[in-house]
């Protein structure tokens, strides 16, 4: 909060005269700038990721799921973890297509006779 302060009204003072008055280290200041431009740069990167990523799934007709799409983002040059891919899909509201089948390994004989109720 007094980091906001400082840096709305940075162009009327200098930041070691502000700094001063709001009782705090200038080095201090400058960390949580530093900061807060690597917070923006992190999600431009993770806007990017995310066109890509949804290329990728587009292309797939929405059947890729994490380990493709990383697998073809490595392929085309992109160093990306698939714990990133898994986030960034989530935030997309993404998900990859199952595809194994649901089958049924028991069958009922149709001829036998249910077994006795014992309980009730």
């Amino acid at each position: 909060m007094i980091y906001e302060f400082i840096f709305t009204q940075k162009a009327e003072f200098s930041i070691s005269l502000l700094t001063k008055v709001c009782k705090v280290p200038r080095s201090s200041y400058y960390d949580w700038a530093r900061s807060r431009e690597a917070i923006a740069r992190r999600r431009e990167a993770d806007n990017l990721l995310k066109d890509q990523i949804l290329v990728v799934y587009k292309k797939s007709r929405n059947n890729y799921g994490v380990p493709k799409i990383t697998e073809v983002l490595r392929s085309s040059g992109v160093h990306i973890s698939r714990k990133k891919v898994a986030n960034l899909m989530v935030d997309l509201g993404m998900r990859g297509a199952c595809g194994r089948k649901k089958i049924k390994t028991t069958r009922r004989d149709k001829l036998a006779s249910p077994s006795p109720d014992l309980v009730n």
